[in-house]
């Protein structure tokens, strides 16, 4: 187990959410190693990104609940935190999580069903994110130059096919 400071807080600012502070005392010490000897998901990702010298971690809202933890870890080790930035979720139309449920849910079955990749790509950096504009059809090129952290949005975005399809038949 990892001990966690029984004092103080553990603090991290988010690109999209800003400062996000947990006390210490709300945090139990966490297990860094099973019983059969292999790594949780904590330790994982923190000699994982160590290894590849990751700078920047962009991943789920839902992973905010980790990452005081795993702050922990990267200090405890000596190394420099990461920025992290945590965008909304993509949720079903029902406003749940977005799962088989929903229809097609790989890359590949979009394929089949016609979707062009122009499409996918512009479709999906919209969910959450706005470029400050009305714009809404984007070159990959596009978005590679206008894409700013700041843009995303701090609530969760709606998977919505039927804007999948308008933009399938724009590009």
């Amino acid at each position: 187990r990892f001990r966690v400071p029984a004092e103080g807080r553990t603090t991290f600012v988010d690109a999209v959410h800003g400062e996000i502070g947990f006390d210490n005392s709300g945090l139990e010490d966490f297990v860094v190693l099973r019983s059969d000897g292999y790594p949780t998901y904590h330790l994982s990702v923190v000699v994982d990104d160590m290894d590849m010298r990751i700078t920047q971690v962009i991943r789920g809202d839902d992973h905010i609940s980790n990452t005081p933890k795993q702050v922990l870890l990267y200090e405890a080790l000596g190394v420099p935190v990461p920025g992290f930035a945590h965008v909304p979720l993509i949720l079903g139309a029902d406003k749940k999580r977005l799962s088989k449920r929903h229809g097609a849910t790989s890359v590949m079955e979009y394929s089949t069903q016609g979707i062009v990749p122009e499409a996918m790509v512009n479709f999906l950096a919209l969910l959450g994110w706005s470029p400050g504009d009305d714009q809404e059809l984007f070159s990959a090129d596009d978005l590679v130059e206008r894409f700013d952290l700041e843009g995303i949005s701090g609530g969760n975005a709606v998977f919505n096919p039927d804007k999948l399809e308008w933009m399938n038949n724009q590009h």
